[in-house]
């Protein structure tokens, strides 16, 4: 594009280029896809423009918005990102909740993209048990279930892999009113 500009008789000419990139994408990625929900974990998202054949648009630079699903699962160090060389980055920071939260990057001169990370369940740190009612009828021959479960520190269910075993008892003081029986 040439543009020419006259003041006070004195003709400017100015000259630029303006590159045209087709079906240009913002990609979201990270090394690291899972962390545990502690609160403090960090975990850094590079956000890339690629162009249709998920080559770097080097030349690509703007702001781009992004947004987490769910901030009680984690929140981004910062809402926007500035996209130089066609690339920029930021952290993203576990919360306390675990479960699976997906980034969205937008800008008005790329496609949107987006990832999913997930936050794990810490150790286990607590048993509860949940019985198919508040009161158990007490008739013969009848079965309640009793289910042990895992938490972690803040509460989160421990679905992942934990090794271990769970003893259930009842007092002597119970045995005239029913037995234990695994399934």
């Amino acid at each position: 594009i040439t543009l020419n500009a006259q003041l006070n008789g004195e003709e400017k000419r100015v000259e630029t280029k303006i590159a045209v990139i087709d079906h240009s994408s913002l990609v979201l990625r990270s090394s690291v896809l899972s962390a545990p929900a502690d609160g403090q974990s960090k975990m850094k998202i590079d956000v890339s423009v690629l162009d249709k054949n998920n080559s770097l648009v080097s030349n690509a630079n703007g702001i781009v918005k992004l947004s987490v699903s769910d901030d009680m699962v984690g929140v981004l160090e910062k809402n926007v990102v500035e996209i130089t060389a066609g690339q920029g980055t930021v952290d993203f920071i576990a919360g306390k909740k675990a479960g699976d939260v997906v980034i969205t990057a937008t800008s008005s001169s790329f496609d949107p993209g987006r990832m999913t990370l997930s936050l794990l369940p810490g150790a286990p740190k607590h048993l509860g048990l949940i019985a198919d009612g508040e009161i158990m009828p007490v008739a013969a021959d009848t079965v309640v279930k009793i289910e042990a479960r895992l938490y972690d520190e803040f509460g989160n269910f421990v679905n992942t892999a934990v090794a271990g075993r769970i003893d259930f008892r009842i007092t002597e003081a119970t045995y005239d009113f029913g037995m234990l029986s695994s399934q």
